[in-house]
């Protein structure tokens, strides 16, 4: 009896039980490093948070939906600040993002005010491309809607390999999705829920409707709104590398040495309507970019897809030398883009952007920033082709070059499931969205490494 009890001890614990690691990044003082949350950016203007959805099952309803994870975090990180919704704010129901007819994706928008009226609004953006990753896992991997297999391998297989290859089934994949062809379609349909957001917010705040707006006068709101707030992103696990990708693509600017991935075309009745569409896409993409402050990743696989972007050696050298001394990001970061040293007074006053990275040890799908990475992915620069207020002789082209860096910050802690006796963690739970639902996680949000 002793031995059976011992046994089943051993099992629970390597799933994960009575696994409590916390851990936050030391500084050079071996001090934990400090990092800033909501509160501190609100302190300052507005703030414009965005909220972009990764890896696993998330339908419009379930991820930007009133009753979805993505609207308790944004009611949960109001409750800590003592804000309120605004009821007449925002749409009931998500937007679609419409490709070819289908339903890709989906995004809603809130804003959220101190009751006292002493601090600076609260705005969020919630963006998800789920509905995409659904139809296609579900189709070409014959998956019911539970994602389990249709076919007599299911039923025979034991409880705890179905649960594991449903995993895999549901989140594993989206990765492969992604970097193949199909990620042209999923940054197309990302890039239009951010810009469908950005829309309504204007739309919130203007006298006329969006669709008697011309172009022109769409575009001065949106940039007015994006240079009027700070922006801060939380991004769920392949969010971070989506949206990454998607405004560097969009923006322009060097990618920090990186291609610029392909996108699918925009949808758009006419080419003179889609050239209009493309710069004002540009400037927003880079307005954003410029004004980000910090991105909170809730489980992240940067280190894993870089390895879809490296290159053979050159002749002569090893493939152990290449590794051991690389010094290339290879997928860009946030900063290097053209039109992000020129955002006003809501912009970056230090340039320096904050990725601060969760992650539960248990998580499968989710990796250490290491120093080796933060040493390759920590600095850039962009060339500004000059400011509104800059004077130069006519015909002369002015630059500048200014230094951004990426300060990483890993913040390791579990999200465990109470249990009788002990605590329990699950590889669903202690991915991305067993942090939307942790009080730890929503304290390091809001009053970041002061909490």
């Amino acid at each position: 009896m002793i031995r059976h009890a011992l046994v089943v001890i051993a099992m629970l614990c390597l799933t994960g039980c009575i696994n409590l690691y916390k851990r936050v990044d030391s500084g050079p003082d071996g001090e934990p490093m400090a990092f800033n949350g909501i509160r501190d950016h609100l302190a300052t203007g507005p703030l414009h948070v965005m909220q972009i959805h990764g890896m696993g099952d998330h339908s419009g309803p379930n991820d930007c939906g009133k009753s979805s994870q993505n609207i308790k975090l944004q009611l949960a990180i109001a409750d800590r600040l003592g804000y309120r919704h605004d009821m007449g704010y925002g749409a009931s129901d998500p937007g679609n993002v419409t490709i070819g007819g289908t339903v890709a994706g989906t995004y809603s928008v809130r804003r959220y005010s101190d009751p006292k009226g002493e601090g600076n609004d609260l705005y969020f953006s919630c963006v998800t491309w789920g509905e995409t990753g659904r139809i296609i896992k579900q189709g070409m991997l014959e998956l019911n809607d539970k994602f389990l297999e249709e076919n007599e391998n299911e039923r025979h297989r034991a409880p705890i390999n179905r649960a594991a290859k449903r995993f895999v089934n549901r989140s594993f994949s989206d990765p492969l999705i992604y970097q193949g062809p199909m990620g042209a379609y999923i940054r197309r349909v990302v890039w239009d829920g951010i810009e469908g957001s950005i829309r309504l917010h204007v739309h919130q705040q203007a006298d006329a409707s969006l669709a008697s707006m011309e172009v022109q006068t769409l575009q001065a709101k949106a940039l007015a709104f994006m240079g009027e707030v700070q922006v801060a992103i939380i991004s769920d696990s392949l969010g971070s590398r989506i949206v990454f990708d998607v405004v560097c693509s969009v923006g322009g600017g060097d990618c920090q040495g990186g291609p610029h991935l392909e996108m699918l075309p925009p949808q758009r009745a006419s080419r003179n309507q889609a050239d209009a569409t493309a710069g004002i896409d540009a400037m927003l993409a880079g307005r954003l970019a410029g004004s980000v402050r910090s991105v909170y990743m809730l489980a992240n696989q940067l280190p894993l897809l870089e390895l879809a972007y490296l290159e053979p050696p050159a002749e002569g050298t090893s493939l152990e030398h290449l590794i051991g001394t690389t010094d290339r990001c290879y997928r860009p970061l946030l900063g290097p883009y053209p039109e992000a040293a020129r955002i006003g007074a809501a912009g970056r006053t230090e340039e320096k952007i904050q990725m601060v990275a969760f992650t539960d040890a248990n998580d499968a799908l989710s990796y250490h920033l290491s120093d080796a990475y933060k040493s390759r992915c920590s600095s850039a620069y962009v060339m500004s082709n000059g400011a509104a207020d800059d004077v130069a002789t006519e015909g002369a082209r002015l630059e500048r070059k200014v230094e951004l860096s990426v300060e990483f910050i890993n913040v390791t802690f579990p999200n465990a499931i109470p249990r009788w006796l002990f605590v329990y963690s699950s590889l669903g739970k202690a991915h991305s969205g067993g942090f939307k639902g942790n009080r730890r996680a929503v304290g390091y949000l809001v009053d970041g490494s002061h909490r």
